[in-house]
């Protein structure tokens, strides 16, 4: 523990209160500061103070021994009277204990004798009970066995009728459960007809209603006029369909065939399933949904809403069809430009009145579970890609106004990032066919999900969505309807005809019957053996019962003659123990016929009497002890007064040496030492050491030694007391890097166009840069920004100026850098110059 030295300190050589002195040792009073001297002074001091505590300490614990040696010799003069006394009284009450025995025993005595007889009286009467029960058993046993005799001969009269009854039924029951078998074949033969011919009627409802959306799609197409394709030619245009211009973009080995053109999957014998898993009632409904979605989007762009043509509901389904085996817009490309483009004239979008046609593809490997879920990539995400392409700035002219067209045109780059949007909202289209479908079992590719909207301008073949929606309803309204009266027939089949559960029930009940009817047979056969035996075993019973009943009456009468003997010995011992109650050792008149409890009152007065005696003795010695004990108390608290003397004595040496420490003991200094910055010589920066409230003075408090002190790093200092103090301690310090010195400015440098124009041409660094200090280490060169044209070599600094870069004024910003070494610190700066091409 440190001490402040500038706070009053003060050591008593003695305590006051015992020694009746007053303190003689004190330094350092309020606000001065004490000397080494002087604490080294006040430290000689208080060990003198303690010796002398020492000396007093002693005495007082020779004195707490004395008393203590006779404390402990009373202590054990009083022990031994006191056992002494204690043995004494141990006897007097061993004597009272056997007097008062004594009267017990002898009351006791007659106790267990009165109940010896009780007991003997209770066993006799118990034996005379159980003899007249045994006798009162015995007669009702017998009456018992010769009822249950006449009950067991009424009991197989009555079974010999029933066994007669049961024999009757297992000889008509067996004929009746054929007739019932025969009964049952021949319904359940009618049942298994009746559910062939629903089964039929059920696969023949079904077959009308799955092609009742192929079939309704073609007659709408057809109802336009011969001009246009319904699903059967466009299949039989499509299965001719081999030259180069029909190649899938990723042709399929599929149902063990190369499948590679548009030819080739028409004619697949997979490829009708998935046409006609367009055109279930399902898919077409989620179609017009869809159809719902592409108008909000028009609406939306402030466009027309899309019209819904059949033709156009056949080109997407042949699409969606083809996409089956290959990405792609292969069908479109081959047969749905107009003659403007490279297409044939059998173009199953641009026919008729129309003279545009496009269509959008999308494609999953799982289901398209809402009607939004293709637009989230053919619009919001592509909206967003044409919006970043506005934004950009690298296409001038164009907005988000601009028409499909003029992109389509003028912007080719962005039209490819935002096709299925821009067809979306092309105001040239006005109608649209939609197809979706997902497709289960074995497939060409993964997708098996797909949708395909076609768009086109024949506004004079166009029909609301409602409208379609409801004509769609209507072609499957009756096949519908037919396949859900089939099927209910056919589930009404599932359940047993009545004539069927009325013969296996009866087949039952008969089998029952006869089952109960054998039963009762082997049962009532049984019971009747059982019946007989117990009459046997009744029979032998009443004769050993008719035997025992004469020996009963006899042990009877002997149970009661020793029942009464008993009474006369209980009798006789209920005086005896009446009159042993009545003794008392108070009044010897009641126990003078009883020498033993005479001599027992005797000897217990005797032994109390001795035992009084001996008891006065121990109580003087305990006496004596008490008086012995105070004057050790005594001792000890005068040796106690002069330990704490004693203690305060110390703890004042050990606080002055701990003080004397504390101030001079250079390793408990605050020692600081600056930080430096690298010079080239060594560097001695002289510590600041403050110990205990003092600031030392360097060479008159202490010395120092330095190491590591030139370069930049780690350097320490050893910090060795001298004078008044003593102790060493090493502090490092931190010398830092030197900045560096590199100083740069930019300059302009000329490049002739007719040079850069021919080849690329090169510049020295000091073509561009002014050095006006190059620092220290080696110089690197970082270009930050400016033209892709011109760059800097890392290590060199040279400027590459690129061939056929374009006229003009180059801003070019570098980032120059100095590394500098283990003393300076790198550097890093920037500098903008401008090249000139003219």
């Amino acid at each position: 523990m440190k001490i402040a030295l500038r706070k009053s300190i003060a050591l008593m050589a003695c305590a006051a209160m015992i020694f009746g002195c007053t303190p003689t040792i004190a330094f350092a009073q309020e606000g001065d500061s004490a000397s080494p001297a002087e604490m080294k002074q006040a430290v000689e001091d208080a060990q003198a103070a303690l010796k002398t505590a020492q000396a007093e300490l002693d005495a007082a614990e020779q004195d707490m021994e004395t008393a203590k040696a006779e404390r402990d010799a009373k202590q054990t003069a009083a022990t031994e009277a006191e056992n002494t006394a204690a043995e004494a009284e141990k006897v007097a009450a061993s004597k009272e204990s056997a007097r008062d025995s004594a009267f017990e025993s002898v009351k006791n005595t007659a106790k267990s004798e009165r109940d010896a007889a009780q007991t003997s009286y209770d066993a006799a009467a118990g034996e005379y009970d159980e003899a007249v029960a045994n006798l009162n058993d015995l007669n009702g046993k017998l009456q018992q066995a010769q009822q249950e005799k006449s009950d067991l001969n009424t009991e197989i009269s009555e079974l010999e009728s029933e066994k007669a009854q049961a024999q009757n039924l297992v000889d008509t029951l067996p004929g009746q459960i054929e007739e019932a078998e025969a009964a049952l074949e021949t319904a359940k033969a009618k049942w298994e007809q009746d559910k062939k011919d629903a089964d039929a009627a059920v696969e023949q409802a079904q077959n009308a209603y799955d092609e009742a959306g192929y079939d309704f799609i073609n007659n709408k197409i057809n109802a336009l006029g011969d001009q246009y394709f319904d699903l059967d030619e466009m299949i039989e245009i499509c299965k001719g369909y081999n030259d180069d211009r029909s190649k899938l973009k990723y042709p399929v080995t599929f149902n063990g065939k190369s499948i590679s053109t548009i030819g080739d999957a028409v004619n697949d014998a997979s490829f009708m399933d998935i046409v006609k898993s367009n055109c279930t009632k399902e898919n077409l409904l989620f179609a017009m949904d869809m159809i719902d979605r592409s108008n909000e989007i028009r609406e939306a762009e402030n466009k027309s809403i899309f019209g819904v043509s059949y033709q156009l509901m056949g080109a997407a389904i042949m699409s969606n069809s083809i996409t089956a085996y290959s990405t792609g817009h292969t069908l479109y490309n081959k047969n749905g430009k107009t003659p403007e483009g490279y297409a044939n004239t059998d173009s199953f979008w641009a026919i008729g009145p129309a003279t545009w046609g496009n269509e959008n593809l999308y494609y999953s490997s799982g289901r398209i579970r809402t009607a939004n879920e293709p637009y989230v990539g053919w619009y919001d995400e592509e909206k967003a890609a044409m919006q970043k392409a506005v934004d950009s700035g690298e296409y001038p002219g164009l907005t988000m106004e601009t028409s499909t067209r003029d992109v389509w045109t003028n912007y080719p780059e962005v039209s490819g990032q935002a096709g299925h949007y821009l067809t979306l909202k092309n105001e040239e289209y006005t109608t649209t066919g939609l197809a979706v479908t997902y497709n289960t079992g074995s497939m060409p590719t993964s997708w098996r999900a797909r949708a395909a909207q076609s768009f086109n301008d024949d506004t004079q073949n166009s029909i609301s969505v409602d409208q379609c929606r409801n004509e769609i309803n209507q072609a499957f309204a009756q096949t519908e309807a037919d396949l859900d009266n089939a099927t209910a027939a056919r589930s009404a089949l599932d359940s047993k005809p009545e004539a069927v559960t009325s013969a296996e029930q009866t087949i039952t009940t008969k089998q029952n019957q006869l089952t109960e009817a054998q039963k009762a047979l082997s049962e009532n056969d049984q019971k009747i053996s059982e019946k007989n035996t117990r009459l046997s075993e009744i029979d032998t019973d009443i004769e050993e019962l008719n035997n025992k009943i004469p020996q009963a009456e006899s042990t009877k009468n002997d149970k009661e003659s020793a029942k009464d003997d008993a009474q006369t010995t209980l009798t006789e011992k209920e005086t005896a123990y009446t009159n042993a109650q009545a003794l008392d050792m108070n009044d010897p008149e009641t126990y003078s016929d009883y020498p033993e409890l005479v001599s027992a009152v005797r000897d217990a007065e005797e032994a109390r009497s001795e035992a009084s005696e001996l008891r006065t003795k121990a109580d003087d010695a305990a006496a004596e002890a008490e008086t012995a004990l105070d004057a050790y108390k005594t001792a000890k608290a005068n040796y106690d007064t002069k330990k704490a003397a004693y203690d305060t004595a110390k703890s004042e040496y050990e606080k002055v040496s701990e003080a004397y420490e504390a101030a001079t003991n250079i390793e408990m200094a605050t020692i600081t030492v600056p930080s430096q910055t690298y010079k080239g010589s060594a560097l001695t920066p002289t510590p600041v050491v403050k110990l205990d409230g003092r600031t030392l003075v360097y060479e008159t408090d202490f010395t120092t030694d330095y190491a590591n002190n030139r370069n930049a790093g780690k350097a320490s200092v050893t910090v060795k007391g001298t004078g008044d103090y003593h102790g060493e301690v090493t502090k490092n310090f931190t010398i830092k890097r030197a900045a560096n010195k590199l100083k740069i400015s930019p300059k302009t440098a000329t490049v002739k166009y007719s040079k850069v124009k021919k080849k690329t041409q090169y510049l020295a660094v000091t073509n561009v840069i002014k050095f006006s200090n190059k620092g220290t280490g080696k110089l690197t060169y970082t270009k930050a920004s400016g033209n892709k044209g011109i760059t800097i070599n890392k290590t060199s600094g040279k400027v590459t100026v690129k061939k056929k870069l374009k006229k003009g004024t180059y801003k070019i910003n570098v980032k120059v850098k100095a590394a500098g070494n283990t003393n300076i610190s790198s550097a890093t700066k920037a500098v903008t110059f401008k090249v000139k091409v003219r």
